[in-house]
């Protein structure tokens, strides 16, 4: 927009000085009387008129000038303007290009994506259905082992009471057993007393009977048959004491 107002204004001032010098032509010409006629009724311009015209002039000249000059610049700029621009246009289709080809390596890299998920979401359901597969079989496997650790509690229990009953039978016949010995050492106590009871009653028998029978045959000296008396019957109830000890 500044470049078009600079271009109208000095279009504007253009035309505004081309109308003074057509303007100053026109009264400053002699010839401008109409010699058709032969008339010299044209007026004559006065100094000071024609130096006020001269002075706008050159104002005119020195707008003009100005304004060639601010022309000059916009023109300057148009052309700076019309490289970048240029610049801008090729920046621009290199930017569109390096668009183009990230635009093209995206639409690789997504369909890679797109096949790696593919191929990545078989891959996950195969597992899924493994996953339930074996899910499934550990399940009827865990079920499997309870089956099996509760028909080993009722064995184990089974067994428990079975030991606990085999403790118990073993302790009662540990106690009948204690109590058989401590019977049958009472009883063998009493058959000891028993047997020596009756064997001293048997010794004291014979002996009296030998010693009757001994006396009645052959009667010894009165002191040297009192002292073999008293030998005899000590040996013979040592022999006849040491078979019934042992």
């Amino acid at each position: 927009m500044s470049f078009v107002s600079g271009l109208l204004k000095i279009l504007g001032v253009g035309a505004l000085i081309l109308f003074l010098l057509v303007a100053y032509v026109a009264i400053c010409d002699p010839l401008s009387v109409d010699t058709a006629e032969g008339r010299r009724d044209s007026p004559v311009p006065t100094p000071e008129a024609v130096s006020i015209i001269e002075r706008k002039i050159q104002a005119l000249k020195t707008a003009l000038a100005r304004n060639e000059a601010e022309y000059k610049r916009l023109s300057e700029d148009v052309r700076t303007l019309k490289r970048n621009a240029e610049l801008f246009d090729a920046r621009l289709d290199l930017v569109s290009a390096e668009l183009d080809f990230v635009r093209g390596e995206l639409e690789r890299a997504l369909k890679t994506i797109d096949a790696t998920y593919e191929k990545h979401w078989s891959t996950a359901n195969g597992c899924s259905e493994a996953c339930t597969r074996l899910k499934e079989e550990a399940v009827e496997e865990l079920k499997s082992m309870m089956a099996r650790n509760t028909e080993l509690e009722k064995k184990c229990a089974e067994h428990e009471a079975y030991r606990r009953e085999a403790e118990e039978h073993f302790k009662k016949m540990r106690m009948e057993q204690a109590e058989l010995l401590r019977k049958i050492e009472h009883d063998k106590k009493e058959l000891e007393k028993t047997v020596r009871a009756q064997a001293r009653t048997e010794l004291k028998g014979v002996l009296d009977a030998f010693l009757t029978a001994g006396f009645a045959t052959a009667p010894p000296p009165r002191g040297a048959s009192q002292a073999t008396a008293l030998e005899d019957r000590s040996e013979t109830s040592s022999q006849a004491a040491a078979p019934v000890t042992a």
